[in-house]
């Protein structure tokens, strides 16, 4: 700790024979050091900011496995507020999920950050009664026939920028 201090000039030392005795310097030097680094973001921000949108535009392939990979897609979706979001899930994956984490946790952090969601899923009782909360869920929902799909799915959208 004291090397760190040192060395960013808010601690200095001096030497009386074999002892050592420490002593803070002015605490402004904090201040100075603080707009110092402000100086240095600033002069590096343009560059970071460049190489961050070139990162954000690829196309990413994310797999995931069990329900612990499934709840990441869903908090994944999360990161996009005021947008839309648009999912097609299958009566196996619907049914088969974590209805917690889902019902207390995702539905109310999606709401939260106002993001729509425009769903085609199974018809299930399962799917009917989410159905009946769409309004205060921010969602609107599509039921087919369940046994439409022969494969177990769920695939989720989301935008990067706003539909207009």
């Amino acid at each position: 700790m004291l090397t760190f201090l040192k060395e960013r000039g808010l601690l200095s030392e001096t030497k009386k024979g074999a002892k050592t005795y420490y002593y803070a310097e002015n605490p402004k030097a904090i201040e100075e050091h603080i707009d110092e680094q402000k100086q240095a973001l600033k002069k590096l921000l343009p560059e970071l900011l460049s190489v961050a949108n070139l990162i954000e535009r690829k196309l990413v392939i994310r797999y995931y496995d069990g329900v612990e990979g499934i709840k990441e897609v869903y908090k994944d979706t999360l990161k996009y507020p005021d947008r839309e979001l648009l999912a097609w899930a299958t009566a196996e994956v619907a049914d088969s999920f974590d209805r917690d984490f889902f019902d207390w946790y995702y539905v109310p952090k999606r709401v939260e950050k106002k993001i729509w969601a425009r769903v085609i899923a199974s018809d299930t009782p399962r799917a009917w009664e989410y159905r009946g909360m769409d309004r205060n869920s921010l969602r609107t929902m599509k039921l087919t026939a369940s046994d439409a799909y022969s494969f177990d799915a769920e695939i989720n959208l989301t935008a990067e920028e706003k539909s207009r």
